[in-house]
């Protein structure tokens, strides 16, 4: 679905499950370093949309979240790869985790 096409209450409840994965993902791995490792599937340095995706998945597995996954990952990926290269840093990573922080989401 199209952004333009949302509701209010599909950007909220989108807005929420983005929120929480980026909380479990704090949690559950403690600093950006970490989960930009485990994120990193070939180790090349960078992470694409795929391995992303996969990540994702293996370290919210069991979680709530992956139910509306394809609703709020595309957005969270948006954050996360702040210069829209289609590749994220460990530096826009760390921004991610940074933004957590302030926002205490």
């Amino acid at each position: 679905m199209e952004l333009a096409q949302w509701t209010e209450t599909d950007i909220t409840n989108c807005w929420a499950a983005t929120q929480g994965a980026i909380r479990a993902l704090a949690t559950t791995c403690g600093c950006a370093s970490s989960v930009f490792q485990v994120l990193d599937g070939d180790g090349d340095g960078a992470i694409d949309r795929q391995e992303f995706q996969k990540g994702l998945m293996q370290l919210l597995r069991g979680s709530p979240l992956l139910k509306a996954f394809e609703q709020w990952e595309p957005l969270l990926w948006k954050l996360v790869d702040e210069d829209g290269s289609g590749f994220v840093s460990p530096a826009e990573l760390n921004m991610a985790f940074s933004v957590r922080q302030f926002m205490s989401i």
